[in-house]
């Protein structure tokens, strides 16, 4: 028996501990591989290997700081088709293998498969039925990690991956490589990393992100200054190229609103 203490502090259990509880521990996109495709081929068709954010919106016709642009590089991202450092965004190699035609089919099973939801869903199903549509696969994407508010949406990205890497072209009730070609089996990392410079200065030693941070925040912590002088504008600068990191590494849950650093005119003696 609970005592009337004991219940009240069991709801009054803060919102932020609650969501936190409710975050996804395995890695998925939240749109479909021909949305990742497309972000490449707009970089490739304005002749970027390599870009900043603000160009490769402009070329997709977004805004740079708009909830859609951030979801299709996250999706890009999710699948290996880019790779994003501070202030950059490059193409990476499966990247130019799906733009390829003639390795493409290959490089949408690689890419298909580099989803690590996608790829323990393929590992545990080869050869069986996949479970029953909705709730069913619905509850085993839970049982992998996701959360129970986003396991829709994942499904619903999912069904669309899969079909457009061949995967459902002998039905959607079993996952199938298409083609002559083997997959490759390698699993993909528990999330996705992205490499820093090894300065040898990060809190985890040896230029390796500490605590399993990302290498964008990372890099980022890397290029504060050491010494007592900062100035307020390059504190500014900094901050913001943080607040466009944290979009790329974290997903917003449907969370609205930006995060906007500005320099009070009196803190400039004006």
């Amino acid at each position: 028996m609970h005592s009337d203490s004991e219940t009240d502090s069991q709801e009054r259990v803060p919102s932020f501990i609650k969501k936190e509880r409710l975050q996804s521990s395995i890695q998925f996109p939240y749109s479909d591989l021909e949305t990742a495709i497309n972000v490449v081929d707009s970089m490739h068709s304005t002749g970027y290997q390599e870009c900043a954010p603000d160009q490769l919106a402009a070329a997709m016709h977004q805004r740079v700081s708009s909830g859609n642009f951030r979801l299709k590089i996250s999706t890009a991202r999710a699948f290996g088709l880019i790779h994003t450092s501070p202030g950059r965004i490059a193409i990476t190699d499966l990247g130019y293998r799906v733009l390829d035609p003639i390795q493409r089919k290959k490089g949408c099973v690689d890419a298909f498969l580099t989803v690590e939801l996608y790829h323990r869903l393929y590992d545990d199903y080869r050869g069986k039925q996949l479970p029953p549509r909705p709730a069913a696969l619905e509850r085993v994407f839970e049982q992998y990690g996701v959360s129970p508010k986003q396991t829709g949406k994942a499904r619903h990205a999912f069904d669309r991956s899969a079909k457009q890497a061949g995967f459902f072209d002998h039905g959607n009730d079993r996952l199938v490589v298409p083609g002559d070609f083997p997959a490759e089996q390698a699993p993909p990392p528990a999330r996705e990393t992205h490499e820093a410079p090894d300065t040898g200065k990060g809190k985890g030693g040896g230029g390796e992100p500490p605590s399993g941070l990302d290498g964008l925040i990372v890099a980022l912590l890397e290029k504060m200054p050491t010494g007592a002088s900062w100035p307020l504008p390059d504190r500014a600068k900094w901050l913001r190229a943080l607040a466009m990191n944290l979009s790329f590494v974290y997903e917003d849950d449907g969370d609205a609103g930006e995060i906007e650093v500005t320099i009070r005119a009196d803190s400039l003696g004006t």
